[in-house]
């Protein structure tokens, strides 16, 4: 793990998703599990954010090539950066950055879909949290919008 001066924290509010995503993870993430057994525990739904900072995102932690089982007709990557999500002062829990090239979310740098195990209480739309990632890995910057 990293040392604490090594991490970069970037808010960001939760919002309400599209709703497609708690309908295509169902499908998707049991697949995906299969095939990379450290993405096994995850819910089968996204938590979207909207962050303070465009998280410009480098090479994934971990990529999935097209897979015939999820969309047959598709060529859509499945790519995954590894995280910490906190909300308030709550301890951080293992998650990942999911995004997935099909998405419409990838075309805003701040909106990002959280993949992660099934967290209680679960986080609700305006929360206030936290992503924790390693720096030498990702870069945060600022984006001139408009």
């Amino acid at each position: 793990m990293a040392r604490k001066s090594d991490l970069q924290v970037v808010s960001g509010v939760v919002v309400k998703g599209l709703g497609c995503a708690s309908h295509t993870t169902k499908i998707q993430f049991p697949i995906i599990g299969r095939l990379i057994p450290e993405l096994s525990g995850l819910f089968p739904g996204t938590i979207n954010v909207l962050a303070d900072k465009a998280l410009v995102l480098g090479v994934p932690d971990l990529r999935l090539p097209p897979v015939p089982d999820i969309h047959p007709n598709m060529c859509e990557f499945f790519d995954f950066w590894r995280i910490q999500l906190a909300e308030a002062n709550d301890k951080a829990v293992p998650a990942f950055i999911y995004r997935s090239s099909g998405s419409i979310h990838r075309l805003n740098p701040c909106h990002l879909e959280i993949a992660a195990p099934l967290i209680e209480p679960r986080i609700k739309t305006g929360a206030k949290v936290f992503i924790r990632f390693q720096s030498p890995v990702r870069k945060v910057e600022w984006i001139a919008v408009g």
